[in-house]
């Protein structure tokens, strides 16, 4: 809700630098003020005249979809904007709001498309191993959807081979340390981790996610809910042997996709 105030912002941030910068201005004909800032320095503004959704003393929804070239801006439900991405989206660490404004609340959503066909199972139990329905995992996919637990460290996605005791592709997401360890179990020994990650940790507690799992002849890409992460080369073959996936921890999962 806004109080008597000429402006408030919105800003998706990385750091001290701002990826996208929303700023309704009643004092300059009503226009709405699109930016980034890099190094402190605040790039060109796109002013946008379109008709302003914001009264004062009225509640108000902003939502802000972020699709692969642009944000979209919606207000009380309907279209407002759109601003082409001048970062890349895997950056964006945190939100802040400024000026006279109160919040009632914040919702982080998921972004990324369902797989369109393939076995769905539905509510799938923590540590059940699932059979790959293909004779062959490579060029599929797995997805995971669900939201990890709050304030609990965290939960970890395994590949197995024939025989559980070896894991193809172990997927550890640790919630308190905010690290994504990659790694596998051959004749019972770990080898070595990876935990290098390009961005910063990426999970929320009860922030819905979707992983999604690609498999080629060179090792399994990790999706998340749309965007890349990273890339594990095999460490186990034959492909063919990558028999069950299962997941364990603290997680609430919703749905696993096989593709």
């Amino acid at each position: 809700m806004l109080s008597k105030s000429f402006k408030f912002a919105v800003n998706l941030r990385y750091g001290d630098n701002v990826g996208f910068h929303f700023n309704p201005r009643f004092d300059e004909d009503r226009i709405i003020v699109l930016n980034n800032k890099i190094d402190d320095e605040w790039q060109s503004d796109e002013r946008k005249q379109v008709k302003f959704p914001f009264e004062y003393g009225e509640n108000f929804t902003i939502m802000i979809l972020c699709g692969e070239k642009k944000l979209k801006v919606f207000v009380n439900q309907k279209y407002l904007l759109d601003f082409k991405h001048r970062v890349e989206l895997y950056k964006i660490s945190d939100i802040n709001v400024t000026g006279a404004i109160t919040v009632h609340s914040v919702m982080f959503g998921m972004m990324g498309k369902y797989p369109e066909s393939g076995r769905l199972i539905l509510s799938p139990s923590i540590t059940t191993a699932l059979e790959i329905p293909f004779p062959n995992i490579k060029f599929h996919e797995v997805t995971f959807i669900g939201k990890p637990q709050d304030g609990k460290p965290g939960f970890a996605i395994n590949f197995f081979g024939k025989d559980n005791n070896e894991i193809a592709f172990h997927l550890n997401l640790q919630m308190e340390e905010k690290q994504i360890v990659r790694n596998s179990l051959l004749d019972n020994q770990w080898g070595n981790e990876d935990r290098s990650l390009e961005m910063n940790f990426p999970f929320t507690p009860n922030a819905p996610f979707m992983v999604m799992v690609k498999v080629d002849k060179k090792g399994f890409t990790v999706m998340l809910n749309g965007f890349h992460l990273f890339h594990f080369a095999h460490r186990f073959k034959p492909l063919r042997k990558i028999r069950s996936v299962d997941f364990r921890g603290d997680v609430d999962m919703n749905k696993i996709i096989f593709n």
